[in-house]
């Protein structure tokens, strides 16, 4: 029994299962291309944005943030979430709204669009666009001009709640480190592995609101779209938060009605129950009597797929799931991928 990680295979114990005679393949499998039509996407519909639970310093680092209302967002969980994936958390007070968005992205903070120069094309690199709907709507593009570190935000207003645009725009400039134009605030700090960044930013309501006062109990609607890049288009993009009935992502700047919820929760520390996502992918996995026991050196994606003695595929167990460092179990049912029983064998 062989198994392999898509991080390491060094210090990975073998042992034999027992029953059949077969052989563990395990098969390393991360992409960072578009994946097919068994993918499991997060497909949000509704974010709890929870209060503040003190002063926020807008910095990057999220220590002084109630992060349980945080939802993974990706196209394809089991492929992409180390590689193109965002947590987002809100928060709010009487005169902020907060996000922090949390990156996955190989090449992070990249967008090449000077605010100056070229405020309509920041969507055009890494960057998230928020496109909120209060009692009015609003369209905002929140990047980092990687040439200057430098934040900034523009916003597209509609012309009313059912035109989401022609009612002007917006430019948010640096005033001095990350405070911005209009009181908005907005940080990026790139993990330590360089394989992501937060951003982390701050909106005065009166930026995104017309005359409503927000506050506990009330919602809105937010549409978020998610797009990495560093020339002059994205490589990725995934577009989350839809409305309850709503599926298509197509045409999403436009599609108002299909931008889902922000629920302004009364109070923090939430205990949410696990999303669909999650719950899709522990439907498929394997149960059963045969223990495949194995450790790994480190925190891993794992792929484990049985063979018999031939070297004929017998059953694909797991696909590129998250496993921790130490000792892990499988189980296997001793069935074929075509539901049939495996004949024994020494």
């Amino acid at each position: 029994m062989a198994l392999c990680s898509p991080q390491s295979t060094q210090g990975a114990k073998r042992k034999r299962a027992p029953g059949p005679s077969l052989r563990l393949l395990g098969l390393a499998l991360l992409m960072a291309t578009s994946c097919g039509a068994g993918a499991v996407q997060t497909d949000t519909h509704g974010i709890h944005a929870v209060p503040a639970p003190g002063p926020v310093v807008i910095d990057g680092k999220l220590d002084d943030w109630d992060l349980s209302g945080q939802v993974l967002q990706c196209y394809d969980v089991e492929s992409l979430k180390d590689i193109y994936s965002a947590q987002i958390a809100m928060m709010y007070d009487s005169e902020r709204f907060y996000v922090a968005i949390h990156w996955k992205d190989p090449t992070p903070i990249g967008n090449s669009h000077d605010p100056r120069y070229q405020a309509n094309k920041g969507w055009a690199g890494d960057c998230v666009q928020l496109r909120l709907k209060t009692d009015c709507i609003s369209h905002v593009t929140a990047w980092c001009y990687a040439a200057k570190q430098e934040p900034a935000i523009h916003i597209d207003y509609g012309k009313s709640v059912s035109e989401p645009f022609g009612g002007g725009d917006r430019l948010l400039l640096r005033t001095g480190g990350w405070k911005l134009d209009g009181g908005a605030e907005m940080a990026f700090l790139k993990d330590a592995g360089g394989k992501g960044y937060v951003q982390e930013m701050k909106l005065p309501w009166k930026l995104i609101t017309k005359e409503k006062k927000y506050a506990a109990g009330d919602r809105f609607s937010c549409g978020i779209e998610l797009l990495w890049g560093e020339a002059d288009w994205p490589v990725h993009r995934y577009a989350d938060n839809l409305a309850e009935n709503a599926s298509s992502r197509e045409f999403f700047w436009t599609a108002h009605t299909a931008w889902g919820p922000v629920i302004l929760e009364a109070q923090g520390k939430l205990n949410l129950p696990a999303p669909q996502w999650m719950k899709a992918l522990d439907a498929g996995a394997a149960q059963g009597p045969v223990e495949i026991a194995y450790e790994l050196p480190a925190d891993a994606r794992v792929t484990l797929a049985i063979d018999d003695a031939n070297g004929n595929r017998v059953r694909n167990l797991i696909a590129a799931q998250p496993r921790k460092a130490g000792k892990n179990t499988e189980k296997w049912d001793g069935m074929a991928d075509n539901n049939k029983p495996v004949p024994p064998g020494d």
